[in-house]
């Protein structure tokens, strides 16, 4: 019995650093969402992380936390995200989804901003589509 205890003892380790590999294992994004928005924020700015955040919670749980899609709210103000305001030509609230393995990237910031306080909904079943496409 003291065997067998040492021995679970023993690979237990190695077992949960195999499973942690399995999720984890070069696993890339195949979709990032990024939500870039300014530091001071409007009730639409606001509505647009939200209903981006339940779209992406509620239909897309299993691949969120596989790594396979990406959510990254970033100030657009803050220097660190320069770059990436520059590659994706935004200097305002933005929402784009971009496909680093063929550098695609869709912009839903026009109909992010038009629906998603006042037509949720919509706004919701488009991002929900427009992720689908590309995964």
């Amino acid at each position: 019995m003291k065997n067998l205890l040492f021995l679970f003892v023993l690979l237990l380790p190695g077992w949960m650093m195999l499973e942690a590999q399995d999720v984890t294992n070069g696993t890339k994004p195949k979709v990032e969402v990024y939500y870039f928005h300014a530091t001071m924020r409007c009730p639409t700015c606001l509505a647009v992380e939200e209903q981006t955040r339940k779209t992406l919670d509620e239909n897309f749980a299993v691949e969120m936390k596989a790594g396979t899609i990406q959510l990254k709210v970033l100030n657009l103000e803050e220097k660190e995200n320069k770059a990436l305001t520059e590659k994706f030509e935004i200097g305002w609230s933005s929402l784009i989804l971009y496909v680093p393995e063929s550098d695609k990237s869709v912009n839903l910031t026009e109909d992010a901003f038009a629906n998603a306080r006042t037509h949720a909904e919509e706004f919701r079943k488009e991002l929900q589509e427009k992720i689908k496409e590309l995964l």
